[in-house]
């Protein structure tokens, strides 16, 4: 098992701290460059588009425009093998493209880390890590959570960090023998993450019941089931990547559930 540390200045550390974690694969997305090249093959292509409509306009055998196979005009031919040429290379960036534009933008947390490490060590020619001060930097690993969640990892971290301030324990990953770089197991800090968001769900559900159980106004209750509603989609909206379809029947159906509620315990009591 090879630490941070144990590789040599330079790009072999710099490589070994960026594949320790997931958040340092940050990377830029070039996409004033990607959309150069593409006007540049898009281009290509209309020349050769342009320049296919004036072979066939000039053609003077009519037989060789209705039939592919009989089609002895060697310009037609030339012209049809660079468009396939054009068009795949063409293709090929535009998948790489919209890939690129799809991948999620770098936190500046991860980016400030980065710049951080570098600063500290200067194993890297200052030039060749300027690409960490642009603004088109992304994130290549893949993340399954959603933005609540990322955050509340974040704030997981840095609780991480303050217990091995604090209270002296150690939680880190055996990746780096470098005091000041904390890097934490990327599963315990998700499943930390995802049983915090659980607690606080349940909460956010079950809080309007027990309010509810110590209420006898029918005005009240009423009113605690439109504020526990709205609070419900608002809360559904803003952390989940939902639907508007979707939150509104989430919506509903927690109306359903709490008026459902409200109407057996009014039977119950009376």
């Amino acid at each position: 098992h090879f630490e941070v540390e144990d590789f040599p200045s330079g790009y072999p550390r710099f490589a070994s701290l960026t594949g320790s974690h997931p958040s340092f694969y940050v990377f830029r997305r070039f996409s004033m460059t990607r959309a150069r090249m593409l006007l540049y093959k898009q281009d290509i292509i209309s020349q050769l588009e342009a320049r296919l409509e004036r072979v066939d306009r000039d053609e003077t055998k009519p037989l060789f425009l209705g039939s592919r196979r009989r089609d002895a005009n060697l310009d037609r031919q030339a012209v049809m093998n660079q468009l396939d040429i054009a068009m795949k290379e063409y293709d090929e960036l535009l998948v790489r493209t919209q890939q690129a534009l799809n991948t999620k933008s770098a936190p500046k947390r991860s980016v400030r880390n980065l710049q951080d490490w570098i600063n500290n060590f200067g194993c890297i020619s200052r030039e060749e890590v300027s690409y960490l001060d642009r603004d088109d930097l992304m994130e290549v690993a893949p993340s399954d959570a959603d933005g609540f969640l990322e955050s509340l990892a974040t704030m997981v971290e840095d609780g991480a960090v303050w217990a091995c301030d604090m209270i002296k324990g150690d939680f880190r990953t055996s990746k780096s023998r470098d005091p000041n770089l904390y890097i934490f197991p990327d599963r315990a800090i998700k499943t930390l993450s995802r049983t915090i968001m659980a607690i606080m769900a349940v909460i956010v559900l079950l809080a309007p019941v027990l309010l509810l159980t110590f209420v006898e106004s029918h005005r009240a209750r009423l009113a605690v089931v439109v504020l526990a509603d709205a609070v419900f989609v608002a809360v559904l909206s803003l952390l989940a990547r939902q639907r508007a379809g979707e939150v509104f029947v989430a919506g509903a159906t927690y109306a359903a559930v709490l008026v459902v509620y409200v109407s057996g315990s009014d039977n119950s009591c009376s």
